[in-house]
């Protein structure tokens, strides 16, 4: 069933917080929600900057950019968090915002050096080391940020080659990013046909999947402009922008995933082996054709977001399922979910009209 009034969070009314009432929710776009160590819960909406609700006091703060004032968050257009022990990194359109969480959230906001504005656009962030962030942009090349120094460093692979590949400084737009055993990252890019690429930072060497050229393939044409990743322990899963549906691509009965770093293209038998499409669902007469977000919860259900509906598949026999609930509230386009840290059987749902709660 689909509540407006939450089990843990009594404020879910479909919609969020207005400045001058931290308890009282007006709609909004919900682009993503997510909980920090202590369960307090971090919303972002579109244009609104990032609302935070503490349980314990029942109560919003409000974290948002006002004009001229660098001791507010780089922009109130926000694409993601991340957590380290003392810090919320936030990611915004117009670079990285630093928020001390044991400093009563002051901020501290960093823009990287030689860039346009247009590669100021942090869209994911990961946690590398201990002092190292790795972020990616939509239009730039992928780069390092040193907590300690407050450096950038600027990817540059040594099996890169300056005659084959696009410009690595400005030509790469990444939608998402999934970080699998700390060391291998893997983007889901929009540059010159390149779709899942992967990132090995030990060895530094950046490999291109099905790399579009004269010989592209269907498949190749249908994997294009992925939206998002999820990589798991034996598929990697990527969603469409463009209304061709969800993918898994499984590892090989000969091996890893295709992946080429000389930039050669896949044969036929090499993507059919491995890639299939992900749109059969089981009780709906609706497919899954535009993808907004791939989240896996705790129990390895994986679950759809989409402009037409939340789906989910099952752990055991692979089926996608939709949740037909969300349409009797006119909650259909679904942009991100996760999971209660308190009560699993709880989901908070952060659709075009607002945030509810699902068990």
């Amino acid at each position: 069933m689909v509540n407006d009034n939450g089990l843990e969070y009594p404020f879910l009314q479909k919609c969020m917080p207005e400045e001058d009432n931290p308890t009282k929710l007006p709609p909004a776009v919900i682009l993503s929600i997510e909980f920090d160590a202590n369960d307090n819960l971090f919303v972002h909406s579109y244009n609104a900057g990032i609302n935070v609700y503490r349980p314990a006091k029942n109560k919003f703060t409000v974290l948002k950019n006002r004009k001229k004032d660098s001791t507010t968050i780089s922009s109130n257009i926000v694409d993601c968090l991340l957590w380290d022990e003392n810090n919320l990194w936030v990611g915004t359109k117009r670079g990285l915002s630093q928020v001390d969480l044991k400093k009563n959230y002051q901020i501290t906001n960093y823009t990287t050096p030689n860039s346009s504005l247009l590669k100021q656009w942090v869209k994911d962030i990961e946690l590398i080391q201990t002092d190292q962030l790795l972020l990616c942009y939509w239009g730039g090349t992928p780069e390092f940020f040193n907590i300690k120094t407050k450096k950038y460093q600027r990817i540059i692979p040594k099996n890169y080659d300056k005659q084959k590949w696009l410009d690595f400084t400005y030509d790469f737009f990444i939608a998402d990013m999934s970080k699998f055993n700390n060391n291998e990252i893997y983007f889901a890019n929009w540059s010159g046909g390149g779709v899942l690429d992967k990132y090995d930072i030990s060895k530094n060497i950046y490999s291109l999947a099905f790399y579009s050229q004269k010989d592209t393939t269907p498949l190749q044409d249908q994997l294009r402009l992925s939206s998002a990743i999820l990589k798991t322990e034996k598929s990697i899963f990527s969603g469409s922008s463009v209304g061709t549906g969800l993918f898994e691509i499984k590892q090989s009965e000969h091996g890893q995933l295709f992946y080429s770093d000389e930039h050669r293209s896949p044969t036929k038998e090499e993507l059919t082996l491995s890639i299939k499409k992900e749109d059969k669902v089981v009780n709906d007469s609706s497919k899954i054709s535009q993808v907004n977000y791939i989240y896996k919860d705790n129990q390895d259900r994986i679950w759809i977001c989409t402009p037409n509906g939340l789906f989910f598949r099952t752990v055991d026999d692979g089926q996608i399922v939709r949740i037909k609930c969300l349409d009797s509230c006119g909650l259909n386009n679904v942009v991100s979910v996760i999971q209660s840290p308190k009560i699993k059987s709880q989901y908070l749902i952060g659709t075009s009209k607002g945030l509810v709660s699902y068990d």
